[in-house]
């Protein structure tokens, strides 16, 4: 277990370097169970998290293919926006401040964490004209790899295209922060590399003559805004206990595989 802010798989590439990169920004039990992790927790924060419904819906969110739609309206929403901006310091849960499980895998966080969380969660939120998923998205989602042979296919959707890029443009941008932040583990300066192979897969002119402008097209999966108490408290009656889910979102154990 690394640490860990925010759970999701972000990113597999296989390149024709022969690598496979596995990429998840994930608090993440052994079990991928909420539960689980928890229960690691003292008595007194883990009532105080379960206590506060917008805190826990928003916070850990779990999030897969099949319920994208509400954890996109949950996750974009203003409250749980603003949750996620406190997340380094914890105050909405103050009482789990003096729990150092908690701090451990929770709320010693940097920055660069939720950054990297909102990059990705940006990506998966975003729909093609047709309203669908991004092809780089559902390959994600479904814990398969993105690898040189079906990156091109969000050359299809100028909004998955420009999704895709502006994806790999963090990673690439932000690699010194993520190894500074021991979010990638191995050899940063080959990260790097990959990041750049992968974006000349598909910023290229004939990626970008195949792309249909759908951008005009409002199918970015998000929330009105602020949702407020009874949407909050049955998001987090849905989001919180009844989707069965692979990846948990925000607080389970964060873990980068390079290579």
């Amino acid at each position: 277990m690394k640490l860990t802010s925010i759970l999701l798989p972000l990113l597999a590439v296989s390149t024709s370097y022969g690598h496979s990169l596995e990429h998840r920004l994930s608090i993440r039990a052994e079990d991928s169970s909420v539960d689980a992790l928890l229960n690691t927790f003292s008595e007194e924060c883990r009532n105080a998290i379960k206590e506060n419904n917008e805190y826990y819906s928003c916070a850990f969110l779990n999030f897969t293919l099949e319920n994208r739609e509400e954890g996109c309206k949950i996750f974009l929403s203003e409250w749980c926006q603003n949750i996620i901006k406190d997340l380094t310091l914890t105050a909405t849960v103050p009482v789990c401040l003096n729990d150092p499980v908690f701090m451990e895998k929770v709320g010693n966080r940097q920055q660069i964490h939720i950054d990297n969380l909102n990059s990705a969660m940006k990506f998966y939120c975003i729909s093609d004209g047709d309203g669908k998923v991004c092809p780089g998205a559902e390959v994600l989602l479904k814990g398969q790899s993105v690898t040189n042979k079906n990156i091109d296919q969000n050359c299809a959707s100028k909004k998955c295209l420009d999704g895709m890029m502006d994806y790999l443009k963090f990673k690439r941008d932000n690699t010194e922060r993520l190894c500074e932040a021991k979010i990638i583990n191995g050899d940063c300066q080959e990260y790097q590399v990959v990041m750049e192979h992968m974006m000349a897969i598909i910023d290229n002119k004939e990626c970008s003559a195949k792309a249909k402008d759908d951008t005009k097209t409002d199918t970015t999966t998000s929330s009105s805004g602020n949702t407020g108490g009874n949407t909050a408290n049955n998001n987090a009656s849905s989001g919180a206990n009844s989707i069965k889910v692979n990846i948990t979102l925000l607080a389970i154990a964060l873990t980068y595989i390079f290579f």
